[in-house]
């Protein structure tokens, strides 16, 4: 097992599986558009574009915390 492999990510296939906010198993590292899996998840651009908000918001909210 390599590269991403072995980062223990939850890897259905070719997608990451993420939670409300974005977020994979890992702490600090996001996904989203078609590499993102979550029950329900629509395959739609619109999808992908709102997906990138809220990882946006949710990684400003990880740095914010940090400090």
């Amino acid at each position: 097992m390599s590269g991403v492999e072995s980062w223990d990510l939850g890897l259905d296939g070719p997608h990451i599986e993420v939670d409300s906010t974005m977020q994979t198993a890992r702490r600090g590292l996001f996904a989203v558009g078609d590499f993102a899996s979550y029950p329900g998840k629509v395959r739609m651009i619109a999808t992908a574009v709102a997906e990138g908000s809220t990882a946006a918001a949710s990684v400003e909210r990880l740095l914010l915390s940090a400090n």
